[in-house]
Parts: C-alpha cells; structure tokens; sequence
C-alpha cells in the first residue's frame, strides 16, 4: 500500500477488511477491484500471483509448559485445550490446521472458535488454550503471548492478490504494473 501510495500518488486507495470468503464474493461480484486474500475464486477470468508464503506457528499463553520446547511437535498437542478458527469465517486456516491434524492423527481438544487471528491470541493470553497462526501473528506483539515453530514443515499460510483479469479500471491497471510489477495487467 506504502509503495502505490508513492508509485501512484493521484490514486486513491480505499481497503475493505473481511474474511477471504467475502472477499471473493466480492470481487467475483466486481464489487472490488483486487484483494489480497488467503484463497482466491476458482473461476474463469480471475487472475492471482502468489505475494507471500509464511508458516504457521504456535500460539501459547505464556507460562505454558510446552514453551520449554523450541520446535512443537504437531503430536504434543494430542488431547491439548486448542482454540480454532472458525470453519466460516476463518475457513482457510480451519481447514489447514484440522487437515493438519488428521494426517498427523493428533486430535486437540478443541474448546473454542475465532474467525479472527486477533480474538483468537486473545483467548489463548487468557489461558483457554493454544492456537496456531501465521507467523505474521507475532507482529501484533500481544503480550502473555509466546510462539513457537511447528515441527511439521509443510504448514504454511499463502497470501494472494486476485482481480479481474478483464477490466476497465485504469488505476487497477497501473496498480497491478507498477506496484505489484505484474507485466501486462492492464485491460486490452
């Protein structure tokens, strides 16, 4: 956003935050112009680019007895207090982390849901459970917090910036060009 700010300084840029089901919703509906989002619409004329991959991480309260450990274990949390996304609103990570599970046959004790990454930090502060989030998570510096690596290296978060392939929008185009260097963006 900082460098279309500079690249583009007579474009206006209004962000709309919400799940990436709406998301998609949305600009399939052409309500948007772009998103960056966890999943992007399988659909014809939808074009995406992959902008950042990052792990999942564990989330503990701190004091937790698992935060003697550097690298978790997916298998620790076998029976453990766990606090999940939700399977709407935070569908992408829900079903990483349940899918996650089920190949590692490790079954948590799941005792809440947050379709928000910031709610669900919040109930682990409080001590209902663990949790696991995007690395990115650290970034909002809650304390009584702690994080931990995964010893399952394949469980990782992709961020997506999606948009019309076909469009009429000429601050979408020079976006898409100079900001996110997407050759070729602009509208035939």
């Amino acid at each position: 956003i900082m460098r279309a700010r500079k690249r583009l300084p007579g474009v206006e840029i209004q962000l709309r935050e919400t799940v990436s089901t709406d998301l998609s919703r949305l600009l399939v509906a052409r309500e948007l112009d772009a998103i960056l989002a966890r999943s992007v619409p399988q659909q014809a004329g939808i074009a995406s680019r992959l902008i950042e991959r990052e792990p999942l991480v564990l989330a503990l309260p701190a004091g937790s007895p698992l935060c003697e450990q550097a690298v978790v274990p997916l298998r620790l949390l076998q029976g453990q207090p766990f606090v999940l996304y939700s399977p709407r609103e935070g569908k992408y990570f829900y079903d990483r982390i349940v899918g996650a599970f089920g190949l590692a046959d490790v079954q948590p004790d799941y005792v809440q849901r947050a379709s928000q990454t910031h709610t669900l930090l919040a109930l682990v502060r409080a001590g209902l459970g663990v949790g696991i989030v995007p690395d990115s998570a650290r970034e909002l510096r809650l304390e009584g917090v702690e994080f931990r690596s995964l010893g399952q290296r394949d469980l990782y978060a992709d961020m997506y910036l999606a948009w019309q392939a076909q469009h009429d929008n000429p601050a979408l185009g020079a976006f898409l060009e100079q900001v996110a260097e997407v050759q070729g963006a602009p509208a035939a």
